[in-house]
């Protein structure tokens, strides 16, 4: 575990699966009032965060609000 900033850990994973190479997995872990939430996961160096980011910006481009909040819907029902 690494401390970044006031609030911040970084938490180093390493996930094996059988035969290939292992992928190391980094967890940004925030503490609050409620206790520790993670705001991001790095798979083998990508921030999931960041291409959350990217899509939600790509479908504002091409469509709108209501087709970001309809994308949002989808994937929690």
């Amino acid at each position: 575990m690494t401390r970044i900033g006031s609030n911040d850990i970084l938490v180093r994973s390493q996930v094996d699966h059988g035969a290939r190479k292992p992928v190391r997995a980094d967890w940004r872990v925030r503490e609050n009032d409620d206790g520790f939430k993670i705001i991001d996961l790095s798979v083998a160096g990508i921030s999931m965060a960041l291409m959350l980011r990217q899509e939600f910006a790509s479908i504002l481009r091409k469509q709108d609000l209501e087709g970001l909040i309809l994308l949002l819907h989808d994937r929690i029902v």
